[in-house]
Parts: C-alpha cells; sequence; structure tokens
C-alpha cells in the first residue's frame, strides 16, 4: 500500500474497514453461539420441568382415583348399615 501511492492510501482504508468488519462479526458469532447455548440450557431446564409436571399430575390422578374408591367403599358401608339398623327397627 505503501509503494502504491494514492491508491494504496485507500486500499488501506478499505483494509481497515475490513479487518474492523471481521472483528464485528467475529463478536457476533461468539454472541449468538452464547445465546443458542443459553436457550438449549433453558429449553432443557423447560423439557426436565414438564416431565415432573407430567409426573405429578399421573400421581395426583392416581390418588384422587384412590379417595374416589374409597368414598364409595364408605357408602357401601353406610348403606349397609342403614338397612341393617331398618332390618333391627322392623325386628323390635
Amino acid at each position: 500500500a505503501a509503494r502504491a501511492g494514492e491508491h494504496g492510501k485507500g486500499f488501506n482504508v478499505v483494509a481497515t474497514e475490513v479487518r474492523n468488519l471481521s472483528k464485528l462479526v467475529e463478536q457476533a458469532v461468539v454472541d449468538v453461539r452464547q445465546t443458542t447455548q443459553r436457550m438449549n440450557d433453558e429449553l432443557q431446564r423447560i423439557a426436565r420441568a414438564m416431565t415432573q409436571a407430567t409426573s405429578d399430575a399421573q400421581s395426583s390422578v392416581t390418588v384422587v382415583s384412590e379417595t374416589v374408591d374409597r368414598f364409595h367403599d364408605v357408602q357401601s358401608a353406610a348403606s349397609t348399615l342403614t338397612k341393617t339398623a331398618r332390618d333391627f327397627t322392623k325386628a323390635i
């Protein structure tokens, strides 16, 4: 560039700008890579939380089902007791 005279100065300016742009692009690539990694980490955390929530919901369904079954048992026992009490009252 120094030997090319006036044209060399223009080339030097362009080369400097290209180097500056190259540094900016390099930093942008690093930033994108870091952002992508953070997003992937967050997506994995969300996936684990969703899996846990699904498991908890399934456990809750099981507990509710067992509770309903027990209420049915109590209802059946109460019906039997009521019938027995009526039969006893009639017998007296």
